[in-house]
């Protein structure tokens, strides 16, 4: 759950609930980003008949983009892996190297200052999705 306030704008803007834990518990709070870069995740799929105009489905995880935080994981595979957000700025400033800009949310790359939105990220290989949508 960030700690920055959403970038989105629109009827899906809002308050991040780790924005408001960060206000509540100040330096205790330690937000991870979790992500993956296989498998499968929800998509947004358009549905008049539902009452938010939308439902969720399934889709093939997107490929990375080169500016996102799942970028810097495209080379770890087969495990897990989590980065401390201090060691990351500081390596990519050490180097003359961009922070990531975005991160993703089911299909789409949103913009995320992540480096200041989380604390640590935690990279899993393939994510699959519950039973409960159909195929």
């Amino acid at each position: 759950m960030q700690r920055s306030v959403n970038q989105i704008q629109g009827a899906l803007a809002g308050t991040p609930m780790g924005n408001l834990l960060s206000w509540a518990l100040g330096k205790d709070y330690v937000p991870l980003a979790l992500t993956g870069n296989g498998g499968e995740t929800v998509e947004n799929v358009p549905d008049p008949n539902h009452p938010l105009g939308m439902r969720w489905g399934r889709a093939t995880t997107p490929d990375a983009l080169p500016d996102s935080v799942e970028a810097l994981f495209a080379g770890v595979s087969g495990q897990p892996a989590l980065v401390d957000t201090r060691a990351l700025r500081a390596y990519a400033r050490r180097h003359g190297l961009p922070e990531p800009v975005r991160t993703r949310v089911d299909t789409a790359f949103i913009e995320v200052p992540a480096l200041d939105a989380f604390d640590g990220v935690i990279c899993v290989p393939d994510t699959t999705l519950s039973a409960d949508l159909p195929r």
